[in-house]
């Protein structure tokens, strides 16, 4: 059992906490040297410097007058234990706390909470302990890094980038009481911002977000909580699509103006899915994304800033349109020859087919590439339709120019 000095202890414990009609402290002369007997341990979180922190158990007594007074401490040992010995006879309430409660840990966030047992906020309703003189209590402990089952400490929540939103979120506080706020960068006062939201202004960029959570259960009784984030706002734009999105045409992503030095990491989306294997900075949608909604995740990421994900506005991504020739024919327009249809270049994969016409009045059954000429044909001006099909892509057909009567 490591004991305080009393004076120490005395100026350990806030004086805002307010304990029934009257907080007083006990003198330690009034103390006997033998008496009742409270034991428990206390767990936590760290301190600002590393070292785990010191737990401390604080007895108050209620007096005569229905006040509680305060009449002894002890600091825990390093596994959390303490004892609280030489306890007169009485009714007490136990605060457990963290002894260097005004201590930050870990970017600023306190690492310390003062609780009563057995897991409550408020001294109104801690258990009561009655103690005989020799009685001994065990088991008051207290995890100060949750209470009532939430975690002590509030969080700031939202994305930390420009254009964005961040609020408190969490903490045990309990409902009814007034909350006041208070927000900073980089450890100075952000003058107006005392909501519990924060919109994040450009100026913000490059700065250390913090917010100090304030809940007053009484006039003059409060508990304090700073918070501060352990990254920095990172400068952020909506990204955008380059136009034109159509079946087989390259579009890019256009991240825009970020905090310099950010690297990017992308997905694009059909109707808000992730698309598979579609994680450049450049897409050519496919077929099957033809009539849907595009859009690209961008999310960026720089040591010591925010990770910001955002969605670009989604366009519809139109047919393709194919590449197409006009087509030629070969060969001799005379009886008993054989022309043939030279469709040129198209997209790749596209499917086509032939149709003849013998002065313009299409032949049945010529529909291959080639075309061998009959008497019937004798005449007449032969011409050849080339019709191009591809899925996602908006059919295509090309006509020849009509060759010389037939001979």
């Amino acid at each position: 059992m490591r004991k305080a000095t009393f004076a120490r202890v005395v100026s350990s414990v806030t004086a805002a906490i307010l304990i029934g009609p009257l907080l007083a402290v006990a003198s330690p002369a009034a103390a006997s040297e033998e008496g009742a007997t409270i034991t428990g341990k206390i767990s936590g979180s760290v301190r600002a410097d590393g070292l785990p922190f010191e737990g401390m158990a604080i007895a108050y007594r209620q007096s005569p007058s229905g006040g509680w007074v305060l009449e002894s401490v002890d600091v825990a040992e390093a596994d959390g234990s303490y004892a609280i010995r030489d306890l007169p006879a009485g009714k007490y309430r136990v605060e457990l706390t963290d002894f260097f409660h005004e201590t930050w840990g870990p970017n600023g966030k306190e690492s310390g909470w003062r609780e009563w047992w057995s897991d409550q906020f408020l001294a109104s309703a801690a258990t009561t302990l009655t103690l005989g003189a020799t009685t001994t209590v065990s088991g008051v402990d207290a995890d100060l890094d949750t209470l009532g089952g939430k975690r002590t400490l509030s969080t700031i929540s939202g994305t930390q980038t420009t254009g964005g939103t961040v609020s408190v979120a969490g903490g045990a506080w309990p409902s009814g009481i007034r909350m006041a706020y208070a927000w900073t960068a980089d450890g100075e006062f952000i003058e107006g911002a005392t909501s519990r939201t924060l919109r994040v202004t450009t100026g913000l960029a490059g700065k250390r977000l913090g917010v100090r959570v304030k809940g007053e259960f009484a006039p003059g009784e409060f508990r304090e909580q700073r918070i501060e984030s352990d990254v920095k706002v990172t400068r952020s734009t909506v990204p955008t699509i380059t136009a034109g999105a159509s079946v087989g045409r390259k579009v890019s992503a256009k991240p825009g103006t970020w905090t310099s030095g950010t690297s990017f990491a992308y997905q694009w989306l059909s109707d808000g899915r992730a698309i598979a294997r579609a994680t450049a900075a450049t897409y050519t949608p496919a077929a099957s994304v033809r009539g849907k909604k595009l859009s690209v995740r961008v999310t960026g990421t720089k040591p010591g800033f925010a990770a910001v994900t955002l969605v670009s506005p989604s366009v519809t991504v139109k047919a393709g349109t194919l590449t197409a020739k006009t087509p030629t024919i070969s060969g001799t327009a005379s009886v008993g020859k054989k022309l043939t249809a030279k469709p040129g270049t198209w997209t790749s994969g596209t499917r086509l087919a032939y149709q003849w016409y013998a002065s313009s009045k299409a032949l049945k059954g010529a529909t291959k590439s080639t075309l061998t000429l009959t008497k019937s044909h004798k005449g007449k001006t032969i011409s050849v339709k080339v019709t191009g099909t591809k899925s996602g892509y908006t059919t295509v057909a090309k006509a020849s120019a009509k060759t010389r009567a037939v001979r």
